[in-house]
Parts: structure tokens; sequence; C-alpha cells
């Protein structure tokens, strides 16, 4: 078996403790910032915010169905979403 192979059926399990001391030392002083996450989230959370508020309005005028148990939920998964985005913009 080649080491591409190998490597696809890898798991947290095979990781030998040899292969740990190969890795690189963390980077505590500099730490490697990943600042496509904001930009990312936010272009997502609009897109929901859209989708989420085309479809209550087509409950809510009856167009759709009534208001129900299932809109709620999502309104209730909408705020968290928007409560972590907003706490994970701090770090």
């Amino acid at each position: 078996m080649d080491d591409r192979a190998k490597a696809v059926l890898m798991t947290a399990y095979a990781i030998t403790p040899e292969e740990i001391s190969q890795w690189p030392a963390p980077n505590y002083v500099d730490p490697e910032k990943r600042i496509w996450v904001a930009p990312f989230g936010i272009t997502l959370l609009c897109i929901a915010t859209l989708v989420i508020a085309v479809r209550l309005y087509a409950r809510i005028t009856r167009m759709a169905g009534g208001f129900g148990l299932d809109d709620s939920l999502i309104i209730l998964a909408w705020v968290t979403d928007v409560k972590f985005l907003i706490e994970g913009e701090g770090n």
C-alpha cells in the first residue's frame, strides 16, 4: 500500500508517538490567524437571513401554510447562529 492510500485510511488511533514527535512546534507567540472566517460567516448569515425572512413572510401572510413549530425552531437556530458569529468575532 502506498503512502497516499495509508493517509486516506489513517485515523487518530493510527498516529504513533514517533509521528507526533516530528510535528512542528506550536507557535504561541504569533499564531496563524484565519481572517477569512468572519467574512465567510457573515456572508452565509446574510443569505440565511434573507431565506428565513422570505419563509416567514410567506408563512405569516398564509401563502405557504401557517406559522408552526418548525418556524420557531428555525428562528431559534438563527438567533444561536448570530450569537456564535458575534462571539467568534472577538477571537
